[in-house]
C-alpha cells in the first residue's frame, strides 16, 4: 500500500512532465530536446527563490510559472519561428535546433553556477501517518498541485478558444489556417504553456533533487517514457502513463531495487515500441491532444 501511494504521487509528477512534452508534439510534430533544459531552469529558480530572496512556497511556483512561460513563448518566437518562416519542410530542422539549445542551455548554466549540485530543504515538514502507511505533507501537496494542474489543462483543452484552436491545430494545420487560426500565435502559446507546465514539477521536486546543468536529463527520460507509452500527441495517454510509470518505477525500487528505478523508463519505451508504438492512449481516443 505504501509504495502505490508513493506511486500515485510520483506517477502525478510524470503526467505533468509528459502532457507539457506530448503537447508540442501532438500540435508541431516535433520532440523538443530543450525541454528537460526548462525543467533545470524551474530548479534553479526555486533554489535562489528559497535561498536567496527567502520566498514561500506558493509565491515561488507562481513566479516559476510566469517566467517559464515566458522563456517557452521567447524560445517559440525568437528560435524556432525563424527556421520554421525559412525552410517549408521544418519540422528536422527545428528538432535539430531544440537539440542545440539544450546543449547551448546546459553550458550557460555550467558557465554561470559551475558544476555545484545545489539542493534546499523540504517546504514542508511532517507527514500523515494513516494505518500501516505514511506520506509527506510536501508529497500530499505535490501531489494535489499537479492533479489540479492536469485537471486544468484538460479543461483549457476542452472548453476554451484557445484549446479548441490547439485541438485544430493538431488534427489538421492547413483547414486550421483556413479557418482563420493564426499558426503562429498557437505555436508560440504552445511552447508557452510547455514552459509553464513543466515549471510545476521543476519547482515541487526541487527538494528531492538538485540543480545543477544536466538535471533536465532526468525529466526528459521520463517525457519520452510517458509519451510513447500514452501515444504521440495524446494528453489523455501521457496522463495514464504518466501514472503507470510512477507506480511501475516505485514497485520496481521498493521489491527489486532503488538502482534498477530509473531503467523502468527505458523498459517501458522498449516495449511499447516493440509491442503497440500506437501507445495506450489510442485505446481512449483516435484524435491527437485526446
Amino acid at each position: 500500500m505504501q509504495y502505490l501511494v508513493n506511486g500515485l504521487i510520483i506517477g502525478a509528477v510524470y503526467a505533468v512532465i509528459g502532457v507539457g512534452f506530448t503537447l508540442i508534439f501532438g500540435i508541431m510534430q516535433i520532440l523538443n530536446f530543450a525541454y528537460g533544459e526548462l525543467f533545470m531552469i524551474a530548479a534553479y529558480l526555486a533554489y535562489f527563490g528559497v535561498t536567496v530572496f527567502m520566498l514561500p512556497l506558493w509565491l515561488i511556483l507562481i513566479l516559476a510559472m510566469a517566467v517559464m512561460f515566458l522563456i517557452g513563448f521567447g524560445i517559440e518566437k525568437a528560435v524556432i519561428l525563424p527556421v520554421r518562416m525559412k525552410i517549408p519542410d521544418w519540422v528536422v530542422p527545428v528538432i535539430l535546433v531544440t537539440l542545440a539549445l539544450q546543449i547551448i542551455l546546459q553550458n550557460l548554466a555550467l558557465i554561470l553556477e559551475g558544476g555545484n549540485f545545489l539542493g534546499i530543504p523540504a517546504y514542508i515538514m511532517g507527514s500523515l501517518r494513516v494505518g500501516n502507511f505514511s506520506v509527506s505533507y510536501e508529497r500530499l501537496l505535490m501531489f494535489g498541485i499537479c492533479v489540479a494542474t492536469l485537471a486544468g489543462i484538460w479543461l483549457l483543452l476542452r472548453k476554451t478558444k484557445l484549446g479548441l484552436a490547439l485541438q485544430a491545430v493538431s488534427q489538421n494545420r492547413d483547414a486550421a489556417i483556413l479557418s482563420g487560426i493564426n499558426t503562429n500565435t498557437v505555436y508560440a502559446l504552445c511552447f508557452g504553456l510547455s514552459g509553464l507546465l513543466i515549471s510545476i514539477p521543476g519547482v515541487l521536486m526541487m527538494p528531492h533533487l538538485y540543480a545543477y546543468p544536466t538535471v533536465g536529463q532526468v525529466p526528459i527520460m521520463k517525457a519520452f517514457a510517458v509519451t510513447l507509452f500514452g501515444g504521440m500527441g495524446n494528453v489523455a495517454g501521457a496522463i495514464i502513463g504518466g501514472f503507470i510509470l510512477g507506480v511501475a518505477e516505485t514497485l520496481a525500487a521498493g521489491y527489486i531495487s532503488a538502482l534498477v528505478k530509473d531503467g523502468v523508463a527505458f523498459a517501458v519505451m522498449i516495449l511499447i515500441l516493440v509491442f503497440y508504438p500506437a501507445g495506450v492512449g489510442t485505446l481512449l481516443t483516435r484524435r491527437k491532444l485526446g
